[in-house]
């Protein structure tokens, strides 16, 4: 398959392509009822009660192993106050987002949710060492959703995403490589256009924006810049790490970057992988539960 390098205009993109649904009325009405301050659980529990699916999905998401509680929670309402109504409201808007714009490859859609969740996984043990996160409450939904441009091209551009994913396999390199090899646009833009068109919160804009080894090695040190920042860069490399068939010069400098950035031996970094491993292991479960 042989296809011409193309250009989009950001500010005009989705603009012109009609097509792309609407978040969907029940989240939209969440999320003012939450912002409003002044209505409170009840009120979210009854509009969230009319989408079974997402009450499906809320229920899923708390009793998965992001959450590790010990004993599963069945009820909608205890589901809601114990998440808090900002963590519904992020739960509710990455749900619609992935199923507004979900693939109708299945094997697509389990690669994205199950690379998205490892990431989230792992993010939740960094900041565990990066203390510095202040915007903790918004790390779930931007690490699910930082890949979420890679759903937008697929929708507008499947052969050009079908080439690029080939071309990943064959040559054992991130996407992002086989955009720069081929002269796509970046799956980076088009999550920021995403963003922008959608409205979606700063902290999931950055996490589109802001994810590859090229933005990890802008910090000179661990403390630089936002540590929001480096946590999700560093928790899709070392997802990628564990999962994707990089080759053998890609994986060295992605594992030099992280060592560095978290400042470990090779001995650490070696038990951290495993530790990885076995987060791997707990998204493969969750995510035969979640769609």
């Amino acid at each position: 398959m042989s296809l011409e390098p193309f250009t989009i205009d950001e500010s005009t993109f989705l603009k012109q392509n009609v097509n792309l649904p609407p978040l969907p009325r029940t989240l939209l009405q969440v999320v003012q009822v939450i912002h409003s301050k002044t209505s409170g659980a009840a009120e979210v529990t009854e509009l969230v009660s009319r989408d079974a699916a997402m009450v499906t999905h809320l229920l899923k998401v708390v009793n998965s192993a992001y959450y590790a509680l010990p004993r599963k929670i069945g009820n909608l309402q205890h589901a809601i106050a114990y998440l808090g109504l900002g963590e519904v409201s992020r739960i509710c808007l990455t749900l619609s987002v992935i199923n507004s714009l979900k693939p109708e490859d299945k094997r697509e859609l389990q690669y994205f949710w199950h690379h998205s969740y490892l990431t989230a996984l792992i993010a939740k043990t960094l900041v565990k060492e990066f203390r510095q996160v202040t915007d903790i409450g918004e790390l779930y939904s931007a690490a699910l959703l930082h890949d979420v441009g890679q759903l937008l091209y697929q929708r507008f551009y499947p052969e050009h995403f079908t080439l690029l994913r080939r071309f990943c396999r064959e040559n054992g390199v991130f996407l992002v490589d086989a955009e720069e090899h081929f002269g796509f646009p970046s799956h980076l833009t088009f999550g920021t256009i995403l963003c922008d068109h959608w409205g979606l919160p700063p902290a999931i804009r950055r996490a589109c924006s802001f994810h590859e080894l090229r933005d990890l090695k802008t910090f000179a040190h661990r403390s630089d810049g936002s540590a929001f920042d480096v946590v999700i860069a560093a928790s899709n490399l070392i997802a990628g790490l564990a999962t994707a068939k990089l080759n053998e010069h890609l994986k060295e400098e992605v594992t030099t970057e992280i060592r560095r950035i978290l400042e470990t031996s090779k001995e650490q970094f070696l038990v951290f992988l495993g530790e990885v491993y076995e987060l791997e292991r707990k998204a493969d479960g969750a995510i035969t539960q979640m769609i």
